[in-house]
């Protein structure tokens, strides 16, 4: 009894561990452009734990376009009559999201915020109205900060 609560108390204190853990991230925004749409892919290697070492993983792969860190395909070939707008950008968060699966559906709606350190926020929202809605009443200094996106990847934690 005892070795079972003890198993589940080390569960509890290792996940909570996990979930204020901070991570680096290669934030992949896709913009059709003339609009506000948006798609976003948070994109997570284990052995990248520093922004230079990010920084230097995304110049190569814009550079070179092999992606062998932060591997992901752009399906380029799909968006035909479109002009689609990529940015990427590394940033910092403690919440842990889910990996990226490049067939999922793209159903969740976020409000990113990445501040001029590179820490990122999302909040999910019910939809992008809602996510618009959500950013049109932030503070000027915030919306700069700001936007709305669809991602195809799940928060693991509230937040």
């Amino acid at each position: 009894m005892k070795q079972g609560l003890l198993v589940v108390l080390l569960a509890v204190l290792t996940g909570a561990a996990h979930a204020g853990e901070e991570r680096v991230y290669l934030l992949v925004q896709a913009n059709l452009s003339g609009s506000n749409l948006a798609q976003a892919v948070f994109l997570y290697e284990p052995d990248i734990t520093q922004l230079e070492v990010c920084e230097e993983a995304r110049l190569k792969g814009i550079r070179e376009r092999d992606w062998q860190r932060y591997h992901h395909i752009f399906m380029s070939h799909q968006m035909k009559g479109f002009t689609v707008e990529r940015q990427y950008r590394c940033v910092l968060s403690d919440q842990p999201i889910d990996s990226w699966y490049d067939k999922a559906k793209y159903d969740y709606a976020y409000l990113i915020k990445v501040d001029a350190d590179a820490r990122m926020h999302l909040r999910q929202t019910t939809s992008m109205a809602q996510c618009t809605g959500a950013l049109e009443k932030l503070p000027q200094v915030e919306r700069e900060q700001s936007h709305c996106s669809k991602a195809n990847q799940k928060l693991l934690a509230a937040q």
